[in-house]
């Protein structure tokens, strides 16, 4: 689910959000600096899901047409009566061998499910039923597991065929392997234990490993079950000790502290070419990470970033992003809020999306033409789980003449019998936000 979160924004609380983002506002322009290979911190895999495999015996039909009774089909092949002359012919086996059932189970994070049962068994001869496949394969896995074989051929007369296994379920996220040498970095957090039914908030304190600036050409992150969002802001100034995690989250807000965020298990995007976040030699940063554990056993949580290196000349890249602090929805009532933004002169908008808590019914950014009239409607979300995003990778980007700016609106429905405001809980509360990603970053915006 797409979530993101905001913290100490006008003197609120840690506040929690859900979306696929990247964030990092006006950043200063420098020379174009291509960094050096870094090196990331630690990954872990899952395990691999069984190969789960079955088996069919075939049954044939009688072999000939013989005496007054008739051969029938064994469980691997039938024989016919042994004269000729007979008033019948042999009948084929009434069934076969089936294949087979339940194959293993997948890693919990990276393993692929088993894959379905061998070919089911052939049928009879005459009428025989062909075997049935595998039913079901192993749970778990990134993928799940294979479908199964097809089911054993029917009888050459009239032998139904049998039924080939299904895939497995998808399991866990799976593991984000490292960049090749020299063409990027991983960062991974400290890994937390987050008991059954807990919702916490944590902050990694970290620094960019690297002696020279990076400019960042794409985003790759994984969270691991149970996560909300994490975003990862600047920390200058951080004084806390390196590779420790600290209660509470991060200090973040809406300035250029924000570099990116993601509130799906696994969610990346590249920059259009051309175009890197740039962030400084041995940058303080801090992975804002959010939790809530739903299920009856302990969580063990970690965040992991892959960022990979920009070549040749780029234009550095900002955020431009709302925050609504306007939501009061009433006990079982619905509300409707908006606000607008005012895009910087020469600004190419490449990436645009909303983001609501499990209330919001719909979410949009529309134009605002210089006379005040509505424009075309941008984005269009209805998904807060997974709100839609509209990416231009290449010209015509996304632009506004001068006067021109977007409005955005979030509509909700309280489930609850108590007002929803304006919070980080991702069950207690809601928000409001428009996502929107732009070049140059020295054409920044503003918005309310």
């Amino acid at each position: 689910m797409t979530r993101f979160t905001i913290r100490r924004f006008l003197g609120l609380a840690t506040i929690g959000l859900a979306l696929p983002m990247v964030f990092g506002v006006a950043a200063c322009g420098s020379d174009d600096v291509t960094g050096s290979t870094g090196t990331g911190g630690r990954n872990t895999s899952g395990g691999t899901g069984g190969t789960g495999t079955g088996t069919g015996t075939a049954g044939s039909g009688g072999s000939t047409t013989g005496g007054t009774t008739t051969g029938s089909g064994g469980s691997t092949t039938g024989s016919g009566g042994s004269t000729t002359g007979g008033t019948t012919t042999g009948s084929g086996g009434s069934t076969t061998g089936t294949g087979g059932t339940t194959t293993g189970t997948g890693g919990t994070t990276t393993g692929t499910g088993g894959a379905g049962g061998a070919t089911g068994g052939a049928g009879g001869a005459t009428t025989g039923t062909g075997g049935a496949g595998g039913t079901t394969t192993g749970t778990g896995g990134a993928t799940g597991g294979a479908a199964g074989a097809t089911g054993g051929a029917g009888g050459t007369t009239g032998g139904t065929a049998g039924t080939g296994g299904t895939g497995g379920t998808g399991g866990g996220p799976g593991t984000l392997p490292p960049p090749a040498p020299g063409t990027g970095i991983q960062m991974q957090t400290k890994p937390f234990t987050v008991m059954p039914g807990q919702e916490t908030f944590k902050c990694y304190h970290a620094e960019i490993p690297l002696d020279t600036e990076l400019d960042v050409s794409e985003f790759e992150s994984l969270m691991s079950v149970g996560s909300h969002h994490f975003i990862l802001y600047r920390a200058d100034g951080d004084t806390a000790p390196l590779d420790t995690i600290t209660d509470g989250g991060c200090s973040g807000n809406f300035s250029n502290a924000w570099v990116y965020s993601s509130g799906q298990p696994r969610y990346g995007f590249k920059n259009p070419p051309g175009v890197a976040m740039v962030l400084n030699a041995r940058q303080r940063v801090g992975f804002d990470m959010h939790y809530l554990n739903t299920t009856s056993t302990p969580i063990n949580a970690q965040v992991t970033l892959n960022m990979m290196f920009a070549t040749g000349q780029f234009q550095k890249a900002a955020p431009l992003i709302s925050f609504n602090t306007g939501i009061a929805i009433p006990p079982n009532g619905k509300q409707t809020v908006t606000g607008d933004c005012t895009p910087g002169a020469g600004a190419n908008f490449y990436l645009a999306s909303t983001h609501t808590h499990k209330r919001g019914v719909l979410a949009t950014i529309q134009r605002v033409l210089a006379d005040g009239t509505l424009g075309e409607e941008i984005v269009r979300s209805t998904d807060w789980e997974k709100p839609t995003l509209v990416s231009w990778q290449a010209t015509p980007f996304l632009t506004f003449k001068a006067g021109e700016k977007f409005r955005y609106s979030c509509s909700y429905q309280n489930d609850r019998n108590q007002i929803v405001t304006v919070g980080n809980s991702a069950e207690l509360n809601e928000m409001c936000m428009a996502v929107t990603y732009f070049f140059p970053a020295s054409a920044a915006g503003t918005c309310r």
